[in-house]
């Protein structure tokens, strides 16, 4: 009797041992789990205002282009232009009266010397260079722009991933509180 006495005291205090290493293993598998919902949450948050960068970024990326393409066009009409200037030089270099025979458009009509004209190329090739390195500047912009863009899209993917299992932690929450609450009830 005194031997049974002493087995069922143990077996109380090994039953109320077990209880409480498992509320203790479910309550921090809950605040484990309320920790990864909060870090979801401020995931989710992220993701919301990534969206909003990934927005303007491609805007911007528009506005870009479209001043690229703009300064392309111009920078061809400049070569153009410059092209015609060379031509009408060698032309009045080429004759030995000059006088009317040589107009150009980039004048007021009127008869001009071929040092005019090569002055007037040296000013054009200095604005072509300038154009050029401004376009060389623009470019890597761009680059750089869509070198960010395509980040944030990877980062974009990565948070809606992890958004994804966010919807899961709810019911494993549930699971989890349902698992203690039978363990306390026990």
């Amino acid at each position: 009797s005194k031997k049974l006495e002493i087995e069922l005291s143990s077996a109380k205090r090994e039953i109320k041992t077990l209880r409480s290493r498992n509320n203790e293993k479910e309550s921090a598998r809950i605040k484990s789990l309320q920790e990864e919902v909060q870090r979801l949450k401020q995931q989710k948050e992220m993701l919301e205002d990534q969206n909003g960068f990934l927005t303007n970024a491609e805007k911007r990326d528009k506005e870009i282009i479209a001043k690229l393409k703009a300064r392309t066009e111009s920078l061809t009409s400049q070569v153009e232009t410059l092209q015609k200037s060379r031509e009408a030089a060698e032309a009045s270099q080429s004759r030995p009266s000059r006088g009317s025979d040589v107009t150009s458009s980039l004048f007021s009509g009127s008869s001009h010397t071929a040092e005019e004209y090569q002055q007037h190329i040296l000013l054009l090739e200095k604005r072509l260079s300038e154009m050029v390195q401004q376009l060389s500047r623009q470019q890597q912009a761009l680059e750089e722009c869509k070198r960010e863009t395509a980040e944030a899209r990877e980062e974009n993917e990565r948070l809606q991933d992890e958004q994804e299992s966010f919807k899961l932690l709810p019911a494993l929450l549930r699971e989890a509180e349902r698992v203690r609450d039978e363990a306390l009830a026990k």
